[in-house]
C-alpha cells in the first residue's frame, strides 16, 4: 500500500504535465474505475482455480506495471489502458486482502481486526500519498513513480515469507469446556483470575508435551491469557502445572466462548500425552477489606 499510494498521489500530477485540464484527470479515474470493475469480473472467476498467493503475486505485479506506465506513456491510449489494467488489479489485491483478514479472524474479534487492518491501510495510505508527494516535489514525478513501482514489483517476494493460507479455517466456537465449577457468588469483574491446569505425563513422553503445549501457549494468550507458564513438580516429576492469568472472571468466561473448532486438533494434540485426567483449579486475588491489597 505503501509504494501504490504513489499512483493516487500523483496522477493528478500526470495529468496536468500532459497539458490537460480536469476533464483529462476526471476521464482516468473513470478508466480506473472501469478497470475495477473487470478486476471484480476476473476474481470472480478465478478466484477457485489459483491460489491465494498466485492471485496476490500477479496482482501486484500487475500495478507494478501500471505504475511505470503511468509514467512512461505519453499517450492518452496507452496511459488509459495502463490505467484500466491497474485498477483490475487493485480491486483484486484489496479484494483479496479483505477476504483473507475476515475468514482468519474468529467472530469474537473480527471487527477489532478489521478495525486495525483499515487503520493500517489507510494510515500507510496517507503516510505513502504524503511521502511520495515530497519525492516529486524533490527529484520529479518520474522519478517517484519509477521508485514506487520497482518497489511493488518487489512486493511479491514477501509471499515466500509469509504465505496466505487456502483452505478455510474453522472458526466456528468449540466451547466443550463448560462453565467453571462455584461455590458462591462471584462479581463477574473480581480478578485477576489464576488458572492453574494439572497434568500427569509419562516422563519419556515429557518433551513431546512440552512441546505441544508451548504451540497451544499462543491459543492462551490469544484469546486473553498473560503470564502463561509451565511447571514440574519437583515431588512428583510426572507432574506439570500450567498457570496463566485473565484479568477478570468474566473475561475468563468469555475465554472459554473464544475456543475455536479451529484450536482443537492442538488441545487434543495435548491431551494425548495425558495419563490420567487433568485437574483444572481457578483462584480469584483475594483482596483485604480494609485495604487496596
Amino acid at each position: 500500500m505503501f509504494f501504490a499510494s504513489a499512483f493516487w498521489a500523483l496522477l493528478p500530477t500526470v495529468a496536468h504535465e500532459l497539458g490537460r485540464n480536469a476533464t483529462l484527470y476526471g476521464l482516468l479515474l473513470t478508466v480506473f474505475g472501469a478497470g475495477a470493475v473487470l478486476g471484480a469480473f476476473v476474481l470472480q472467476r478465478t478466484r477457485s482455480l489459483v491460489s491465494s498467493d498466485a492471485l496476490l503475486t500477479v496482482g501486484t505485479t500487475i500495478f507494478a506495471a501500471a505504475l511505470w506506465g503511468v509514467t512512461a506513456f505519453h499517450s492518452l491510449v496507452l496511459l488509459s489502458a495502463a490505467i484500466l489494467l491497474g485498477g483490475a488489479a487493485w480491486t483484486a489485491i484489496i479484494s483479496l486482502m479483505t477476504t483473507v483478514m475476515q475468514n482468519l479472524a474468529p467472530d469474537w474479534v473480527r471487527a477489532r481486526a478489521m478495525a486495525v487492518f483499515m487503520l493500517v491501510y489507510m494510515g500507510t495510505w496517507t503516510a505513502g500519498s504524503a511521502f511520495w508527494g515530497y519525492v516529486a516535489g524533490r527529484q520529479g514525478t518520474h522519478f517517484s513513480l519509477i521508485t514506487a513501482a520497482i518497489g511493488t514489483a518487489v512486493c511479491p517476494i514477501l509471499v515466500l515469507i509469509s504465505r496466505l493460507p487456502d483452505t478455510p479455517v474453522d472458526l466456528g466456537a468449540w466451547d466443550h469446556w463448560g462453565k467453571p465449577m462455584l461455590v458462591g457468588e462471584v462479581d463477574p469483574s473480581q480478578g485477576p483470575v489464576l488458572v492453574t491446569v494439572e497434568y500427569e505425563v509419562e516422563p519419556r513422553k515429557a518433551d513431546e508435551f512440552l512441546e505441544a503445549l508451548h504451540k497451544f501457549a499462543r491459543v492462551r494468550r490469544r484469546d486473553g491469557a498473560s503470564r502463561w507458564g509451565v511447571y514440574r513438580d519437583t515431588e512428583h516429576p510426572a507432574r506439570y502445572v500450567e498457570t496463566f492469568i485473565v484479568e477478570s472472571w468474566v473475561e475468563h468466561l468469555r475465554q472459554h466462548e473464544r475456543l475455536t473448532r479451529g484450536d482443537r486438533e492442538l488441545e487434543e494434540n495435548v491431551g494425548r500425552f495425558e495419563s490420567k485426567p487433568i485437574k483444572v483449579r481457578h483462584f480469584i486475588y483475594a483482596r483485604s477489606k480494609r485495604g487496596r491489597h
